[in-house]
């Protein structure tokens, strides 16, 4: 529904110019919490003008939760629509806009990106307010401008309890398995406000962007805990068989991890990683210096795509 200035005659000018840049056909989304934990907003700023593989990834990978970027798999049939309008028609024939229709989106995962267990990482989408930018087949992004203001573009703002995940196994007719992602925008979003990052002004092809992957500590009976060191189990949280999840190898860097002594609030420094512990691919033995018995530490850990979610254990 337009809103009009009244303090402005005549209609808005509708030329263009002889180039302009619009969106491609979607592929797939950039999505982020609409703000961090300190109420700011979330967005991409455009300021530095350079766009490498560091700048995507600083997004994506941000220790940050609050302000980590997510990109979502590649969709089939991803489309992006304005709804019909909410108009009122009078038995004179008169009609009125009483509204403009809400955006939607629509899309499928396939094949490998359908993973069943993947529906749970989707739908966490519904405990946050969400934005997202669109990633289209030339490797362009979209977003908003947000009150004319450039140099910055913002996600459109996803009604997140809209969004429902659905899961179709395969089938002989023949269809792959598929999960089919439905939502709509926020009332406000609007779609006039959309404009383009486009590929050309890039360094890096953001179809190759991909998400953190969450990795599952687990402590080990044997070798015991002790006040010196701690043996885990990582493993990749959701993937793998009904037999185990699969092995998490090569965390033998000292300084991807935090480690914290939360009773006494100090950082505690890792003194060795010992891996493949009693043969096994997952099993790895941590040691530090004495710490109390009964002190509560806190393990974290970040490595390039990969995340430990965090591990809370007690000293014995």
């Amino acid at each position: 529904m337009a809103n009009c200035d009244c303090g402005v005659v005549g209609l808005a000018n509708m030329g263009r110019t002889g180039c302009v840049v619009s969106p491609a056909i979607p592929r797939n989304m950039l999505v982020a919490p609409r703000y961090d934990s300190t109420g700011a907003e979330n967005f991409i700023d455009l300021s530095s003008g350079t766009f490498n593989q560091a700048f995507w990834e600083a997004l994506l990978f941000n220790p940050d939760k609050s302000k980590r970027f997510q990109v979502m798999p590649v969709m089939e049939d991803f489309i992006i629509a304005e709804g019909e309008p909410l108009n009122q028609t009078f038995t004179s024939g008169k009609v009125f806009n009483v509204a403009d229709g809400i955006s939607s989106g629509t899309g499928m995962f396939a094949g490998k990106d359908s993973f069943a267990p993947l529906k749970a990482q989707f739908e966490s989408i519904k405990c946050e307010e969400v934005v997202i930018w669109i990633i289209d087949y030339d490797k362009n992004i979209s977003g908003v401008i947000d009150n004319g203001v450039f140099g910055s573009i913002y996600g459109m703002p996803m009604n997140s309890q809209s969004f429902t995940s659905q899961l179709m196994n395969a089938t002989f007719s023949p269809s792959a398995q598929q999960q089919t992602i439905n939502f709509n925008f926020e009332r406000e979003f609007d779609p006039s406000t959309v404009y383009v990052l486009p590929a050309s002004d890039m360094t890096y092809d953001i179809h190759r962007l991909r998400s953190m992957i969450d990795v599952l500590g687990t402590a080990q009976a044997s070798p015991a805990p002790s006040t010196t060191g701690i043996t885990l189990d990582l493993e990749l949280n959701i993937f793998g068989t009904a037999v185990k999840r699969d092995a998490y190898q090569g965390a033998t860097v000292i300084g991807d991890y935090t480690l914290t002594n939360v009773t006494d609030a100090l950082a505690v420094t890792i003194t060795g990683i010992s891996p493949n512990v009693g043969g096994f691919d997952q099993r790895y033995t941590y040691a530090w210096a004495v710490q109390d018995s009964g002190d509560i530490m806190k393990l974290e850990y970040i490595s390039d795509r990969y995340e430990l979610i965090t591990l809370t254990f007690v000293i014995p």
